[in-house]
């Protein structure tokens, strides 16, 4: 970059998250080999929504008939806001000495701010572009995207604390014999879970069929859904899955109990203050008779939040009597806690020293931040920044609870 070292947008925030509604912090470095003449440094902040997808179309008959490539777009705009950091006075360029120069920034993301996600034919994204302009108008300039989370607080969805049990049925034929039929039940005591919780498998199989239950397989899905002018389409992720072929029989029921799936990081349901992209998360069962068959599917609808109901925490570590309860992640209620454990939930840890399990006490989970299971994307993949050198990688970063075996406060537990 000859004269120019470096040229970078860094944030304060944590692993650059904002939660709508609250304030992105951080700063523009510019470090420079040698003096350097500038006349203005400017910051611009976006924040929108993308959908687009191409469909091929015949169009024409006979010797007239043609494809046509049809595009399909959506897009919503949330915010887009330029600040000027530095400027020299008139229309001359001010030499800045050699060295690294800091222009430190403050941005309020709107509370209405859907929470980030980057699709298959669609994205919600934020993203910073800091632009050095220097005389007669030659530009160089510099991005990087930070992640929007708009917190859904489990406890305020009434839906979230449903238990729920899933049923279907098939029948299956071979030539002209018919055998009875096989159905299959899915329970779920509570449908609404976090990034880092566990969803516990119950499967129950009623087998009137002359054959076998070969396997059984539980996967969550993510069906994303992606609204244009006058179109819609979706696309599903299986984010997590497990099989079994070892069930407990007892006659004709055939039982699956005791295995979970641990829901990875992923942005929460329903994507509220987005009208273009909707999410949502199903758990599927499918039940694999033995020989040429069908599988038989058993589906339920779960709610994804990045705040857990309080007192159904699960994970594979201690607790006591199954139940914890939970901080407020975004730190509302971290005063009370303090009052009443003696530090803060960040500040909860192992030393590695022996324990009863019945001196354990109540512990919660921790909230940390993971990248998205979906993977990186780069932010210059489109005609508007191909001045910037790329690509430009960037990962959204979600709300995830780790197993509280992992943050017991070793201070509240009694040593063997």
């Amino acid at each position: 970059m000859g004269k120019l070292k470096s040229f970078c947008i860094t944030f304060t925030n944590t692993n650059g998250v904002c939660f709508a509604g609250k304030e992105l912090e951080g700063a523009v470095v510019v470090d420079l080999a040698t003096k350097y003449k500038m006349k203005e440094l400017r910051l611009r902040f976006r924040g929108y929504a993308l959908v687009h997808w191409t469909e091929n179309h015949s169009s024409g008959q006979g010797k007239s008939k043609r494809t046509v490539t049809k595009h399909y777009t959506g897009e919503e705009l949330y915010f887009d806001h330029t600040v000027i950091l530095f400027a020299s006075s008139g229309d001359n360029c001010e030499t800045i000495a050699m060295g690294k120069h800091t222009f430190p920034f403050e941005f309020q993301v709107p509370s209405t701010c859907p929470t980030s996600h980057e699709g298959t034919w669609g994205r919600i994204r934020y993203e910073t572009v800091a632009t050095i302009e220097k005389l007669f108008g030659v530009g160089i300039s510099t991005v990087n995207g930070f992640t929007v989370i708009n917190p859904f607080d489990l406890n305020d969805d009434s839906r979230a604390r449903e238990s729920i049990t899933a049923e279907n049925e098939m029948s299956l034929c071979c030539l002209c014999c018919k055998s009875g039929p096989i159905c299959a039940s899915l329970i779920l005591d509570n449908v609404g879970f976090v990034p880092g919780e566990t969803i516990p498998i119950r499967a129950e199989v009623v087998n009137h069929s002359n054959r076998k239950i070969a396997d059984m397989t539980a996967s969550l899905n993510m069906i994303v859904k992606y609204y244009a002018v006058k179109k819609v389409r979706s696309h599903t992720n299986i984010i997590a899955s497990i099989s079994q072929k070892e069930f407990v029989s007892k006659g004709k029921m055939v039982t699956w109990y005791g295995d979970s799936l641990k829901i990875p990081s992923v942005p929460p349901s329903f994507v509220p203050g987005c009208h273009i992209i909707d999410i949502s998360y199903v758990l599927e069962l499918l039940v694999n008779p033995a020989g040429p068959s069908f599988n038989l599917p058993v589906k339920i609808e779960v709610i994804i939040g990045s705040k857990p109901l309080t007192g159904t925490w699960r994970a594979p570590s201690i607790t006591r009597n199954g139940h914890s309860t939970v901080p407020d992640p975004i730190g509302i209620a971290e005063d009370n806690y303090l009052k009443k454990n003696g530090r803060v939930p960040s500040e909860i840890y192992t030393n590695g020293e022996k324990f009863k399990s019945d001196d354990v006490p109540h512990i919660e989970p921790i909230m940390t931040f993971a990248e998205c299971i979906l993977g990186t994307v780069d932010l210059v993949d489109n005609d508007e920044f191909e001045d910037i050198p790329g690509p430009v990688n960037f990962t959204p970063m979600y709300t995830y609870y780790k197993d509280s075996q992992s943050a017991v406060d070793t201070s509240l537990i009694k040593p063997q």
